[in-house]
């Protein structure tokens, strides 16, 4: 028994001693392990920050990237400007040239010729007439009828072309002879505040009653639709109240402002021939026609029925504004600076009419620059957006 207990006892000695060296072993690998782990560590804290700076230099890359993008765009505008302002450059050049037609037109010349042609035209037409009104001559049995219904036809449409070119030369001399709107007391102590006097009825209001029945309140709300920048809207409402009266003039001018406004100049031109077919002297319908011409930048066309409807109705601040402009544009600034003012007495808060009466004056040799810069300011104040290239003519930014 002695025996075994002895050799258990060192049985139990040689294993715990082999525990405790294995136990020795496993820490050295701990703490090996515990090394490898704080290296990781050192070396995760070093690529992160090696991650930031690269972030940081891509960042810095794009910044660069883009500004040189914004460069070229500035470049490329300062190009367009300097563009722009040879245009302007060029485009004074032009109304220079156009100084010497219109001292032939202060002298007369240009009237002159035109009252001619007006009388060979009138002369023209009276002999049609009277050859239009006298048919017995031709009747010479079914033949000669025959013959002669042919012949009138063709009388009668030439005598309608001639009417209307009468009409138009005659619109033409009207506003070339206009009475020059004298100076306001305003104008004449230059930046004294201008009364504004009661505003003319509008003509349009005095139309509505021509509406059909039931479509009154459609024809208004279109109206507000226009007020408020609808335009799509004001469309539909239009649309809706010519079902009721398909040949309606004003409502047909109402539907082509708003196709107007859209960019629909097909659609408004269809509109306002309909409008005149029915009704060729409207002149709601002649001066939407002459607006639109205007925007076409056709401006003898433009000048031709804004001509009429001003004569139809002198009160029309818009077609005053749109002829003036039309007739600047012509090279023709007495009638324009006589139409622009129109505009602006029948209408003094009138900004687009202020606007190119400032440019009227600017441009005008010699330029009349406190006059200028007086209606600019008034364009200004009735919410005209700024012209950069004005300012600089009248020398200086407001």
């Amino acid at each position: 028994k002695s025996f075994r207990k002895g050799n258990r006892e060192k049985e139990l000695q040689t294993e715990v001693e082999a525990l405790q060296k294995k136990m020795a072993d496993n820490r050295g690998e701990l703490e090996k392990v515990s090394g490898n782990v704080a290296a990781l560590k050192n070396d995760k804290a070093s690529l992160e920050e090696e991650l930031k700076s690269f972030k940081k230099g891509n960042r810095e890359k794009n910044l660069k990237t883009r500004v040189g993008s914004l460069e070229k765009q500035l470049a490329k505008s300062n190009s367009q400007l300097k563009e722009a302002s040879s245009n302007l450059a060029s485009s004074q050049s032009s109304n220079d040239s156009l100084e010497d037609q219109l001292k032939a037109l202060q002298k007369g010349s240009r009237e002159k010729e035109m009252r001619d042609y007006i009388n060979s035209l009138e002369k023209r037409l009276a002999k049609a007439e009277r050859i239009n009104t006298n048919p017995a001559s031709k009747r010479k049995g079914l033949s000669g009828i025959l013959n002669w219904r042919k012949k009138d036809r063709a009388e009668q449409a030439q005598v309608a072309e001639l009417q209307n070119r009468l009409d138009t030369l005659r619109s033409r001399l009207e506003i070339l002879e206009a009475e020059k709107i004298p100076y306001t007391d305003e104008e004449k102590k230059l930046f004294a505040e201008p009364k504004t006097g009661d505003q003319p009825a509008n003509t349009l209001q005095a139309k509505v009653s021509t509406l059909p029945e039931g479509g009154a309140a459609d024809f208004k709300a279109g109206q507000a639709a226009l007020v408020e920048a609808k335009y799509g809207e004001a469309e539909q409402k239009f649309l809706h109240v010519l079902k009721l009266d398909e040949e309606n003039p004003l409502t047909l001018g109402s539907l082509a402002m708003a196709q107007m406004e859209q960019g629909n100049y097909d659609g408004a031109e269809a509109s306002l021939e309909r409008a005149l077919k029915n009704n060729d002297g409207d002149a709601f319908s002649l001066s939407l026609l002459g607006t639109l011409r205007y925007r076409q930048k056709k401006y003898e066309e433009a000048r031709d029925y804004l001509a009429k409807a001003v004569k139809l109705n002198p009160e029309d601040a818009n077609a005053q504004h749109f002829l003036g402009s039309a007739l600047n544009n012509l090279g023709q600034r007495k009638a324009a600076e006589t139409a622009l003012r129109k505009a602006l007495q029948i209408k003094p808060g009138h900004a687009e009419a202020h606007h190119n009466l400032a440019v009227v004056y600017a441009t005008q040799k010699p330029p009349f620059t406190a006059l200028a810069k007086f209606h600019y300011e008034k364009a200004l104040a009735a919410g005209h957006t700024k012209n950069a290239e004005l300012q600089k003519i009248l020398g200086g930014e407001k």
